[in-house]
């Protein structure tokens, strides 16, 4: 119910993988990880954090192949390069660290199932 849009009666079926499972497993826990590795990104504008999640989801997709992802997203693989480098300012680490891409992974997932998860965390 979390993962559906406020007053949006619908039906959702999630991927069945260990990753999805992480994530849905607790939702604070996961808070918690999206802020900690998307951070400074969910301060930017929404089209721009938007073109950057869709970029990365598509670089994801393409097993880090600049050329794949731009074919994806009909545009320049150096467009790609580019917009993975603005990523990669807002994360904890370069993206050619396993971790770093596992935590990209990570909150890539919680955001696509709870969307909620992009608004700047409230503090009292």
């Amino acid at each position: 119910m979390e993962s559906l849009a406020p007053a949006t009666p619908a039906i959702r079926q999630l991927e069945d993988t260990p990753l999805t499972e992480l994530v849905m497993n607790n939702l604070d826990t996961t808070r918690r990880a999206v802020n900690r590795v998307l951070g400074s990104m969910l301060s930017l504008p929404e089209d721009g954090r938007t073109t950057l999640l869709t970029t990365a989801r598509a670089w994801l997709q393409a097993h880090g192949s600049a050329a794949m992802a731009a074919r994806t997203l009909h545009c320049h693989q150096n467009t790609v390069r580019y917009r993975m480098h603005r990523l990669e300012e807002h994360l904890r680490g370069p993206l050619t660290a396993p971790r770093v891409v596992a935590e990209l992974s990570l909150a890539l997932d919680a955001v696509g199932t709870f969307p909620s998860l992009l608004q700047l965390p409230v503090h009292p």
